[in-house]
């Protein structure tokens, strides 16, 4: 798959869309896929690619802005300084992760690769998982008092992050979601759901080349994701504060129902 040639414009434009929605329970990937084919008119299963890439500046951002907790795990995986247990809680998080997203991921590429009369079905399929997510937030729960990290917390959290490979499916939205559910507060859920997302990013990076041996790097791509890391840098603590306090269904939900009705245009 040779990616097309986005110019620098178009690249900066899907990096600001990737840098805000990266902190956003709107699955910052469906976004840089949608805003690609309806604005600049990549194929879907290219702007699959082009987001996971330019999640590469979103990790960036995270590691500059979680660095203490990095350190943490660092001491807890070599010193043996157990702290929150935060290393354990990462591990079987990824690890569930990798074994649900890996399979899916490559069924995602064989569907895409199919052609284009999957374009519709699949636009709109990412419409409705977005009005699943909006519900998600409709029915969060109080924030709890549990800030305890177990292995099992860790496995529940990274199978919800797992699914969330499907576009349309809000990373974000899934894990807060489901670490709300096991009564820890607002706050730590916000932050795990940003850290739990760091080794996973990484492993996003390292198997996106197996996908096709044509996949290639450009400068364009490459000052996407470098916007992509500024803006989410200098956003983050803003936006966490809005997740903190703002129920996301009603704009989630016009979100889910304008893509759908987007996707049913591709079919005329």
């Amino acid at each position: 798959m040779v990616l097309v040639a986005l110019t620098y414009f178009q690249s900066i434009i899907l990096g600001i869309i990737q840098g805000i929605t990266e902190w956003l329970p709107v699955s910052s990937k469906s976004m840089v896929i949608v805003a690609g084919r309806f604005l600049f008119g990549v194929p879907l299963d290219q702007g699959l690619f082009i987001s996971i890439f330019l999640h590469m500046g979103s990790l960036v951002a995270l590691i500059i802005y979680f660095w203490k907790d990095l350190v943490e795990v660092w001491n807890e995986l070599f010193y043996g300084i157990n702290g929150r247990h935060l290393f354990w809680f990462l591990f079987f998080a990824s690890l569930v992760t990798g074994i649900i997203a890996l399979p899916m991921l490559f069924l995602l590429k064989n569907i895409l690769d199919a052609g284009d009369s999957y374009e519709p079905l699949f636009t709109m399929l990412i419409g409705v998982f977005l009005i699943i997510v909006a519900f998600l937030h409709k029915r969060r729960k109080v924030t709890g008092t549990d800030t305890t990290l177990t292995k099992k917390k860790g496995a529940i959290a990274g199978f919800f992050q797992g699914l969330s490979i499907i576009p349309g499916l809000s990373r974000s939205g899934l894990t807060i979601s489901s670490l709300l559910e096991m009564d820890f507060p607002v706050k730590d859920a916000l932050k795990l759901t940003f850290i739990m997302s760091i080794p996973v990013i990484i492993g996003a990076e390292m198997v996106l080349p197996l996908f096709h041996n044509s996949f290639q790097l450009n400068t364009p791509l490459l000052i996407g994701a470098i916007v992509a890391g500024v803006v989410g840098f200098f956003s983050v603590d803003y936006l966490l504060k809005v997740l903190e306090n703002v129920n996301f269904f009603k704009a989630t939900l016009i979100l889910g129902i304008i893509v759908i009705i987007l996707g049913a245009s591709l079919a005329l």
